[in-house]
C-alpha cells in the first residue's frame, strides 16, 4: 500500500497543466496586496453621495443627461462633456447609487499603483517600489482625491503615456514608435475630455515625440505629417462632442462652458487662497523632500537604473506643478495628477539610501499618521447621515411638483430627493461666489432673483453664509427670503460645519402661531419672525 502511495503521489502533473513559477507567483501576490491595500484606503467613503461637492455634480450632471437633459443647456459647469459622458456611462450601468462611480475610482486607483509599482522597479528596487507605491495610495485621501474626482479617472491614464513614451525613446523600428505615438496622443485626447487641465502633459509629448521622430532622422515632410497625424487624434474626442452639441443647436453654449468662461473668473478670495496654499505645501513638503533626495542617489546609482525613464517622470512631475499653477486655483486635489509622478521620482532614494530602512520606515508612519483613517469614516458617516435626513425632510413636506434651492450646500440633493431643480447652475459657487460672478453667462444676482421668486419649496444654507467669499448681493436675497417666507425644519451636522433646511411656511405641519408643531420641524415662525438661525445669518 505504501509502495503504491509512493508512487502515486511521484506522477507528474498532467501535460498542459501550467503551475505559477516564483516571479509569477510573486507578482501576482503583490497585486492582490496592491488591490487590497488600495480598497482599504479607499473604503471610508464607499456610499458617501456627498464625498465631495466636485464629483456631486459631475453625477448630477450625468444621470440628467440618461433623462434627456443637456450638459451646458440644463445643468451648467465648465468642465469638459467627455466628463460628464463618462458619468452618464457608469450610472446607466450602475444606477443612480454612488458606487457607480466609486467602483470604477477604486479600479482606477489600484491600476494606477500596480503602474507605479512596475515603474518603480525599473529605478529603483521592488522594496524602494513597494514604498512608494504605499505613500501614493496613503497621501490620495490628503490630496482629496475622491473616488469620483477627475484625478483618480487621469492618472491611469497619464502613467499609460509614460509607460509608452518610455517605449517610444528605446524603440527603433519607425513604424511601432509611430503607432505607439498614435496610441499616446489618442489617450492625451480622452485626457482633455476629463480636464483641460491636462494640456501641459499634451505639449510636453509633443514635443518629446517631435524630438524622438527627429532623433530618428525623418524628413521635415514625415515629421511635419506626422505630428498633423498626432494633432488630430489628440483634438478628435474635442472635436466629436463640438459636433455632437452643434448638431443640437447648443455649440454656442459649449463653446462659452469650455473655452471663454474659465478666463472670466475673478480673483479667489485671498483668505482661501493663502488657506489652499498652506495646505498644498504641508501635503507637498516630505514628498517634494523625497523626491530632491531621489535625484541625488540617482546619479550616484545612474548605472542600475533606467536613467530615460527617471528623466521622464521629473518632466512629467514638473509639468504637473505648472498644470497646478496654471489657471490661478490652487486647490489641493488639482496636484492629485501630480502626485504618482512625485512618488515614483523619490523610488531610488527609497531603494538606494544607505540609510533607506529607517526612512522607508518614518516616511510611511508620517503617511498613515497623517492619513487619519478615523477622522475620514467620521467625515463620510456625517455626509450620509446629513443627505439622508435632509432628503427624507424633502420628502416628507414638499410636494412632488415643488422646486428646492441648494443655495450652498450638497448639490446631490437634487438628484436624491427627486424634486426640480430652479436653476441650470445647480453647483452652488456658481451663484454664491464672487470668483464665478463674472465668469458666467447670466448675472448671479438676477438668476438668484428670478429663482426666489419662484417660492421653491426649500432653500438650503449652510452656517458659512455669511462669509466674506459669497456674493452680498445674492446673499441677501436670500436672507430676506427666508426671514420673510420660510421656516427651520431640519439642522444637521455635514463636515466640515452645518447645514440648515428652511421650509416655505405654507408647507410646514404646524399651526401658525408655532404652538402645536410637531417635533419633526424644530421651529415655526410667523411672517417676518426670526427663529433659531445661524448665529450669522442675521449679521
Amino acid at each position: 500500500m505504501s509502495d503504491a502511495f509512493t508512487l502515486k503521489v511521484r506522477e507528474p502533473w498532467p501535460k498542459g497543466l501550467h503551475v505559477l513559477n516564483t516571479a509569477q507567483a510573486r507578482s501576482f501576490a503583490v497585486a492582490l496586496l496592491v488591490v487590497a491595500v488600495t480598497v482599504l484606503i479607499r473604503s471610508p467613503y464607499f456610499g458617501d453621495p456627498a464625498a465631495d461637492p466636485d464629483e456631486q455634480l459631475y453625477s448630477l450632471i450625468g444621470q440628467a443627461w440618461l433623462e434627456g437633459e443637456m450638459p451646458y443647456r440644463d445643468l451648467w459647469d465648465r468642465k469638459p462633456p467627455g466628463l460628464f459622458a463618462m458619468f452618464a456611462g457608469m450610472h446607466w450601468i450602475g444606477g443612480p447609487s454612488p458606487l457607480a462611480y466609486q467602483i470604477p475610482g477604486v479600479a482606477c486607483t489600484a491600476a494606477s499603483a500596480l503602474m507605479i509599482y512596475h515603474l518603480a522597479k525599473r529605478i529603483g528596487t521592488p522594496t524602494g517600489a513597494a514604498v512608494v507605491t504605499v505613500l501614493f495610495l496613503l497621501n490620495i485621501p490628503r490630496f482629496f482625491m475622491h473616488l469620483g474626482q477627475s484625478e483618480t479617472f487621469l492618472v491611469p491614464i497619464l502613467l499609460l503615456q509614460l509607460i509608452g513614451i518610455a517605449s517610444v525613446l528605446r524603440n527603433s523600428d519607425p513604424a511601432k514608435v509611430f503607432r505607439t505615438l498614435c496610441g499616446i496622443m489618442l489617450l492625451g485626447g480622452i485626457a482633455l475630455q476629463i480636464k483641460y487641465s491636462v494640456l501641459p502633459f499634451c505639449a510636453l509629448l509633443a514635443v518629446l515625440a517631435t524630438f524622438r521622430l527627429w532623433q530618428m532622422q525623418l524628413s521635415f515632410a514625415q515629421i511635419s505629417a506626422s505630428l498633423c497625424v498626432f494633432a488630430f487624434l489628440g483634438l478628435l474626442p474635442t472635436l466629436i462632442f463640438a459636433a455632437y452639441f452643434a448638431s443640437v443647436g447648443e455649440f454656442e453654449t459649449f463653446f462659452f462652458a469650455n473655452f471663454v468662461s474659465i478666463f472670466l473668473r475673478t480673483e479667489m478670495y485671498p483668505r482661501l487662497v493663502n488657506y489652499n496654499l498652506i495646505n498644498l505645501a504641508t501635503v507637498i513638503f516630505p514628498l517634494a523632500v523625497y523626491a530632491v533626495l531621489s535625484v541625488i542617489t540617482a546619479r550616484k546609482m545612474r548605472e542600475q537604473i533606467d536613467g530615460t525613464l527617471f528623466v521622464l517622470t521629473l518632466l512629467f512631475a514638473l509639468v504637473g506643478a505648472f498644470s497646478l499653477f496654471m489657471l490661478g486655483s490652487p486647490f489641493v486635489h488639482y496636484f492629485g495628477v501630480t502626485l504618482p509622478f512625485i512618488c515614483l521620482a523619490a523610488s531610488s532614494f527609497f531603494s538606494f539610501h544607505p540609510s533607506r530602512k529607517i526612512f522607508n520606515f518614518l516616511a510611511l508612519a508620517l503617511a498613515l499618521w497623517c492619513t487619519g483613517f478615523a477622522e475620514q469614516r467620521v467625515h463620510s458617516s456625517s455626509h450620509k447621515n446629513a443627505i439622508a435626513t435632509l432628503t427624507k425632510a424633502i420628502g416628507t413636506y414638499v410636494p412632488d411638483d415643488e422646486c428646492i434651492f441648494i443655495f450652498d450646500g450638497p448639490s446631490i440633493l437634487y438628484s436624491k430627493s427627486q424634486r426640480c431643480i430652479p436653476t441650470r447652475y445647480a453647483f452652488t459657487p456658481h451663484l454664491n461666489s464672487f470668483h464665478e460672478q463674472t465668469a458666467l453667462d447670466v448675472d448671479p444676482a438676477a438668476e438668484t432673483a428670478r429663482i426666489l421668486a419662484g417660492q421653491p419649496g426649500v432653500i438650503v444654507v449652510s452656517e458659512t453664509f455669511n462669509a466674506p467669499r459669497y456674493v452680498s448681493e445674492t446673499r441677501a436675497m436670500v436672507r430676506d427670503a427666508i426671514t420673510k417666507g420660510y421656516v427651520l425644519a431640519e439642522r444637521t451636522e455635514f463636515y466640515p460645519g452645518m447645514l440648515e433646511l428652511y421650509l416655505r411656511a405654507d408647507l410646514a405641519p404646524a399651526d401658525r402661531d408655532g404652538i402645536d408643531r410637531p417635533a419633526s420641524v424644530p421651529c415655526v415662525i410667523k411672517h417676518g419672525n426670526q427663529c433659531q438661525y445661524f448665529a450669522s445669518f442675521t449679521n
